[in-house]
């Protein structure tokens, strides 16, 4: 399973598809659909990617899907 995982990242990467993380990284509604929120982590700024459910997948400047992630808001 993980050598058939392996070929379909290395044909995607082939044709210039990546995977993006975002976690980490300012909320942005063009990369990322929030599915989620949580009260911010001391040290971490309001809309802050907290966790990704799923990665955004991009091919040059296009998006091909966005992710899925919970982002940091206060109550």
């Amino acid at each position: 399973l993980q050598a058939t995982l392996r070929g379909f990242e290395n044909v995607l990467a082939g044709e210039g598809v990546k995977a993006v993380s975002l976690k980490g990284l300012p909320f942005d509604p063009r990369l990322a659909e929030a599915i989620g929120t949580q009260p911010p982590p001391e040290g971490i700024a309001e809309d802050t990617i907290l966790e990704e459910a799923t990665k955004a997948y991009v091919q040059g400047d296009d998006v091909l899907r966005v992710a899925h992630v919970i982002v940091a808001k206060s109550a």
